[in-house]
């Protein structure tokens, strides 16, 4: 269900960008220019640049002099902190001498990068530098459209390392409401200087297992017109590049099925409008595919992940899977129908092994006018496919439609006026079945609605459904299966 899936958009200055933005993606075309890029960049784009290293070699060389007896050379933090406290105390820049001996100016950063933590169902951010606290804080740089938590900001000009500016920052909903407090100050001297490489956001590691089609995001980088991916398979000997990817939003979604167990890495670098680098390749975001699995989960962008408009599956608290008491490893795929769900069971519920397959989907369906009983046979076949082969199949309600999120939105038609009847004749028959779970009547409102609470599009539920559907699920599946679950039973993943 969610429309980035092949189209991947940037938005960074206003929410009616957004907005065009998610109607673009609607439109999911199949990124062949992406393809054919990737084809032509050649062995540039095969060599890794490790940001880390720097600092590496730095320890060693210092090593080295240590042992000799040589003088030791500054370390570059110390020389950061250094110069900032020579710029607080009214000093001018210091001053280095080269190997002519002549002496040479240091140079400030050209720009510094902010990080926070992000704020459950945040869709953007409004971030702000004052000079001086308190009541006589005065405002002199401000950004309401931060679409990660995240940004970097240009310095030129700018004076903000005397010690007397500070950053704050507070999350938004879409239309600006502010949905946290301004974070307390902090000093703008301590951002991060002149990064170089992106900061990937990827909450893999709070994953019992990544989904089956992972996505991967990052903070902005300042004067960015694009991104490349790379994905590698580590080897007995060397990784193994498996594809590279492009966009210019900052969630990438991942086409390529992982169903082949191993250890696996990806990175991102910045380009600029000639698809020529301007940073390095960030740290290796490491993921580990395992099978057999016991629980997994087919689905749609609901059982994928994401919300809140701007987030992936890459977010722990937008998917439901890490809400339950033990692993249940991620088939979703967003924008599937049933049909598209089917098609691909052999090739992505199969290898996985699982002994209970949880099944959700059909709002892809009747929310463009598909009938309940088109989408009744497609998932009775999926029954029959699970039952086949030793799977236990259990089916949970699909979730309701608020239109009126929809509209406000545009970013997808209008469903059809009788969604609401079709969504009831599915879910009778899902209901019907010998295992099967109610997530729809707690988040739908009176008139059978998603409820404006539980949902920033309309569409997708955001994190608090999302709990509600994970531990719902979990529950059930302990209560009915606890051969297969309580063996595997851990704490709390978020």
């Amino acid at each position: 269900m969610n429309l980035q899936k092949n189209y991947h958009c940037y938005w960074k200055k206003s929410a009616a960008a957004l907005a065009l933005c998610l109607a673009a993606a609607a439109l999911s075309p199949q990124g062949a220019e992406r393809a054919e890029a990737a084809a032509t960049l050649g062995e540039a784009h095969m060599t890794a640049y490790a940001a880390t290293k720097d600092r590496t070699i730095v320890l060693e060389r210092d090593a080295a002099q240590k042992e000799a007896g040589a003088p030791m050379e500054e370390d570059a933090n110390a020389k950061n902190e250094r110069m900032d406290e020579r710029a607080a105390a009214g000093a001018k820049p210091p001053m280095s001498v080269n190997p002519e001996g002549k002496e040479v100016v240091r140079k400030l950063p050209k720009k510094l990068r902010f990080l926070w933590q992000p704020v459950a169902d945040a869709v953007r951010y409004e971030f702000v530098i004052e000079e001086g606290t308190g009541e006589k804080a005065k405002v002199v740089y401000r950004d309401t459209h931060v679409f990660n938590n995240g940004v970097e900001i240009a310095l030129a000009g700018r004076g903000w390392l005397d010690a007397n500016h500070y950053w704050r920052v507070r999350a938004l909903d879409y239309d600006g409401n502010a949905r946290s407090a301004f974070t307390p100050p902090a000093a703008v001297e301590l951002a991060e200087m002149d990064p170089a490489a992106p900061h990937p956001t990827s909450e893999f590691q709070k994953m019992d297992y990544v989904p089956l089609y992972p996505t991967y995001s990052w903070i902005p980088v300042q004067g960015a017109a694009e991104y490349e991916v790379s994905v590698w398979k580590r080897g007995k000997t060397e990784p193994a590049l498996l594809h590279m990817l492009y966009a210019t939003d900052l969630t990438c979604y991942d086409t390529y099925g992982f169903t082949t167990p191993g250890n696996y890495y990806w990175k991102v670098r910045a380009l600029d409008a000639a698809r020529q680098p301007i940073s390095g390749w960030s740290e290796n975001v490491p993921f580990e595919v395992k099978s057999p699995v016991a629980v997994a989960a087919l689905g749609d962008s609901i059982t994928h992940g994401g919300g809140a408009i701007v987030y992936g599956p890459d977010r722990a608290i937008y998917d439901w899977e890490t809400y339950a008491a033990f692993p249940i490893k991620n088939l979703g795929y967003s924008g599937d129908t049933v049909e598209a769900m089917e098609a691909r069971f052999e090739r992505d519920v199969l290898p996985f092994r699982p002994k209970i397959l949880v099944i959700m989907g059909g709002v892809n369906n009747y929310r463009v006018g598909g009938r309940a009983t088109d989408i009744i046979a497609v998932l009775a076949r999926i029954r029959d496919k699970c039952t086949a082969h030793g799977i236990t199949p259990v089916f949970s309600t699909v979730t309701s439609l608020n239109p009126a999120k929809i509209a406000k939105l545009q970013y997808a038609q209008n469903p059809p006026a009788n969604w609401s009847d079709e969504q009831a004749a599915l879910n009778r028959w899902i209901l019907s079945q010998p295992y099967c779970v109610d997530i729809t009547t707690v988040l739908s409102d009176e008139r059978g609605q998603l409820e404006d609470i539980y949902t920033t599009d309309g569409l997708h539920p955001d994190s608090a459904a999302k709990r509600f559907i994970g531990e719902t699920i979990s529950n059930y599946l302990r209560a009915r299966f606890p051969q297969v679950v309580e063996p595997i039973l851990r704490e709390p993943r978020v």
